[in-house]
């Protein structure tokens, strides 16, 4: 065990690039069958080129970018579990299989064991039922057909008031092993379960729900893998989800395996442990700690896998196929759901209180420290476990993530949100800071909230992913606060990315007149607005482009401009454009060597972009620094291709020196640039599968909603590959307003069958650059 007050979480920066493995090391992998080639191609390799074998780049690279080897096995885990492994300075999956128990991602074939079938039964299945009539049958035949027949099905009938005792009466006759208890009144499920733990005499005891099914060789490789583990108290196992109907929704939980991997997990703040439906327990150990607490009914699973490690016993999980089907429902209990969302929370704090070090690195039960309980945003995601944040004060990106799933879900039932909820401020940050994501609750919002949201998405900064939400409400879209202007069409590399590819001038510019009509419109319509300078390859081909950004400044609005800084020596652009003091610049440098600078350009003045480049931040520095910039590389090779380039150490020293750069691997994706601009405070990468849902692709350089260079405005489609979308111009500004375009009957329908219906994929695989050279 690792004393809780003793756990360092493991970083990707805390990390290494290890040594290249040696050939006794690959047979050792490749022997114990735990790199999946085939998963982690489709999951981190997918569209990039091959520079060497998958399992070499996982060994070398794999835990630093925070990858897995499958889908069991978490590499920053296990080195949190192991602070020897830590220490080593080993890969943690050569770490594992050289030092630790490998029963614990051994295959189902592996742990077939002779158990006794005839014997006095070692097992009891407990499982408690209320009003479970719907999808009943199907569990209780899953138990009663498992391959491992020799059990005792023990079943508390919680007082249901359906069809559940006639169905559980008519099992009864017809098979010995299932033994019928009938509470007199509804006792709940962690008082129900304890009434059955009281009956149980068998070594074992495994739980069963009413509405999932448990897969037919379950009870088999958990019998068999605990006969062989006698210190492990408690066996989980993977689960997945499927629907009321029993179709597979996509969900699963693959927890991690060893017991070290498994407490660390736990005692973080939205830790699950292990899926309480799939557990076997040693019945010793579980009537030992008095089994569960009455008091916490919908937490009773979180609670006890503390107890269980606070007593010293290992709790554990199968790695493999899966156990059972995990049966999800669209729309949870939401009063159940805030009843266990303030459960929990209401039990982390009192493990703080009582110092027992259960808080997690991040703290977020201490921040803020006032009204706690009462800020909560719940519930969770329908159909899993509750995921909790709360409100606004909170300033770290990583727990605001937490808060989108929990207010989408909490909209619609206003009625089950917890006294004093702060329902207005909490739907006033929302529209503002993620009117995307708003727009969407809309469409399952009470009428009140819907009505108040509307009011307040209207004053929200509704950049282009704020517009679409509206598959089933419509809400008038209003004009954004930031319009992408495409002032140039040209492009003055050879392989860019085409943001709009059907453009039918390539090379149009758009005309200062033209610029100052729009200009004017937007600021009518929003005096607090952004323009956003943008070009299909580089903004200043635009010759009057510090013109247009001076006429913006003019009129009060914010200039953001985005460049590849090729023509920064030339012209006095960086004094020029500094001067004039834009909020914000996105520069994207080309790649890494002379030769990849020449290919990608088609311009030998490699020399010249550097020192540029430099001039440009260092005068930044000096005469504008509340201008933000954000920076970052591209390149069409890996990361580790061109750590040893000379011109890469030559050049980037300087602004890894200067920390213009943070942590390189962390903030940017070196082997197919596909658009995205990192800022220096540092963006997370998200790869997001396109799967078949109908969405528009999404990118920094391609907004949804931008004006081109002739006065089009338009939503763009994918940037790569030639769709349907990228024909969607909803009218001219040179003789429309942009109001006039954004209120026609036509972009309704646009937005309604075409954008996004659940979430927006930040980088669209199809859209992933440099895979064919």
């Amino acid at each position: 065990m690792i004393p809780r007050a003793n756990i360092q979480p493991v970083c990707c920066d805390d990390l290494p690039v290890y040594a290249c493995p040696t050939d006794q090391e690959l047979r050792l992998v490749e022997e114990s069958g735990l790199f999946d080639e085939a998963w982690y191609r489709r999951c981190y390799l997918l569209g990039r080129t091959a520079t060497m074998p998958p399992l070499v780049h996982f060994l070398r690279y794999g835990p630093r970018k925070g990858y897995r080897p499958n889908e069991f096995f978490d590499p920053l885990l296990y080195l949190s579990a192991f602070p020897d492994a830590l220490a080593s300075g080993r890969n943690p999956l050569l770490h594992f299989l050289q030092h630790l128990d490998k029963d614990f991602y051994a295959s189902s074939s592996d742990q077939r064991a002779q158990l006794p079938q005839n014997t006095r039964p070692p097992l009891t299945v407990l499982m408690s039922v209320f009003n479970g009539e719907a999808h009943l049958k199907e569990a209780v035949e899953s138990i009663l057909g498992q391959t491992f027949s020799n059990f005792i099905f023990l079943i508390i009938d919680d007082a249901s008031e359906d069809a559940t005792a006639a169905i559980l009466a008519e099992y009864a006759r017809n098979d010995s092993r299932l033994r019928v208890v009938t509470n007199e009144r509804n006792l709940g499920l962690a008082q129900s379960l304890n009434k059955g733990l009281a009956l149980t005499d068998t070594p074992y005891v495994a739980r069963m729900d009413a509405d999932d099914i448990a897969l037919p060789d379950r009870f088999y490789r958990q019998l068999a893998f605990m006969e062989g583990h006698p210190d492990v108290a408690v066996l989980g196992g993977s689960i997945l989800g499927i629907d009321k109907e029993g179709t597979p929704n996509g969900w699963s939980w693959r927890p991690p395996c060893t017991p070290e991997m498994i407490n660390i997990d736990i005692n973080t703040w939205l830790g699950r442990g292990i899926p309480h439906p799939s557990a076997m327990f040693l019945t010793g150990a579980l009537k030992k700690i008095n089994g569960y607490c009455p008091a916490l009914n919908y937490i009773e699973d979180y609670e006890l896998w503390h107890r269980l490690i606070e007593n010293n016993y290992s709790i554990a999980s199968l790695a493999g196929e899966p156990l059972l089907l995990y049966r999800q429902y669209a729309h949870s209990d939401a009063k159940k759901q805030t009843t266990k969302a303030l459960s929990f929370t209401l039990f982390w704090i009192e493990c703080d209180k009582t110092k027992k070090s259960y808080l997690d690195p991040l703290n977020v039960a201490k921040e803020p420290a006032t009204e706690l309980v009462q800020t909560l945003l719940v519930p969770g995601t329908p159909g899993a476990f509750a995921w909790f944040s709360m409100l606004p004060e909170i300033q770290s990106e990583d727990k605001k993530e937490l808060i989108i799933p929990a207010l989408r879900n909490a909209l619609p039932y206003p009625e089950a949100m917890p006294a004093g909820f702060p329902l207005d401020a909490v739907l006033r940050w929302y529209a503002e800071e993620y009117p995307h994501q708003a727009c969407q609750a809309l469409s399952e919002a009470t009428a009140d909230i819907k009505e108040k949201m509307q009011k307040m998405l209207t004053k929200a900064e509704l950049h282009s992913q704020a517009s679409c939400a509206l598959r089933h409400t419509f809400v008038p879209l209003p004009v954004p606060q930031c319009i992408p202007v495409q002032n140039s069409n040209i492009c003055n590399a050879n392989c860019v990315f085409c943001q709009y590819s059907l453009n039918i001038d390539k090379k149009r510019i758009m005309p200062f007149e033209l610029f100052k009509k729009i200009a004017d419109d937007f600021y009518k319509e929003r005096n607090d607005g952004i323009i956003h300078f943008i070009g299909t390859g580089e903004v200043f081909t635009d010759r009057n482009i510090i013109e247009k950004m001076a006429y913006t400044k003019s009129l009060g609005l914010k200039a953001y401009i985005t460049t590849n800084g090729t023509l920064f020596h030339k012209w006095n652009l960086v004094e020029r454009t500094l001067n004039l003091h834009p909020e914000r610049i996105y520069i994207s440098t080309p790649g890494f060597s002379a030769d990849a600078y020449a290919t990608l350009f088609g311009v030998n003045n490699y020399d010249e972009f550097f020192p540029a480049l430099i001039n440009f931040f260092q005068y930044k520095e000096k005469n504008c620094p509340q201008t933000h910039i954000g920076f970052g590389f591209r390149s069409n090779r890996t990361y580790e291709d061109v750590v040893n380039d000379d011109d890469y150490k030559k050049h980037v020293k300087y602004f890894v020196d200067n920390k213009i750069i943070f942590n390189e691997l962390n903030r940017f994706e070196f082997d197919s640039w596909s658009g995205q601009i990192f800022s220096k405070a540092g963006s997370k990468i998200k790869i997001v599968d396109h799967s078949n849902t109908q969405s528009l692709c999404p990118k920094l350089y391609a907004p949804q909603l931008s004006i081109l260079a002739d006065g089009s405005l338009k939503l763009c489609g994918c940037t790569y590959i030639k769709t349907e979308y990228d024909s969607m111009v909803i009218g001219n500004l040179a003789s429309q307003t942009i109001s006039e375009c954004l209120s026609q009957e036509s972009i309704h329908a646009m937005f309604k069958n075409y954008l996004i219906d659940k979430k927006i994929p930040e980088i669209c695989r199809q859209c992933t650059r440099g895979h064919d050279r």
